[in-house]
């Protein structure tokens, strides 16, 4: 059904999660962890919804929030 939400799982991110964004493509979701220092990239399956890791990046102490800019 358009417009409802559906829980289908979990998937493990970063040690205590902070902040996440999805892009306005609605393709990909990234994820900080405060304690983790880091942030992961994940694909969005587009049928599904599914999350698939991508990649883990290093980030400065005490990662707060993430800002998608789309350049033209």
């Amino acid at each position: 059904m358009k417009g409802t939400l559906t829980s289908f799982g979990s998937v493990p991110t970063e040690k205590q999660p902070r902040g996440f964004a999805i892009d306005t493509s609605g393709r990909y979701l990234l994820a900080v962890g405060q304690l983790s220092h880091a942030m992961s990239s994940y694909a969005i399956d587009q049928t599904s919804g599914k999350l698939t890791k991508l990649k883990e990046y290093p980030m400065g102490k005490n990662p707060n929030w993430i800002e998608i800019v789309d350049l033209p």
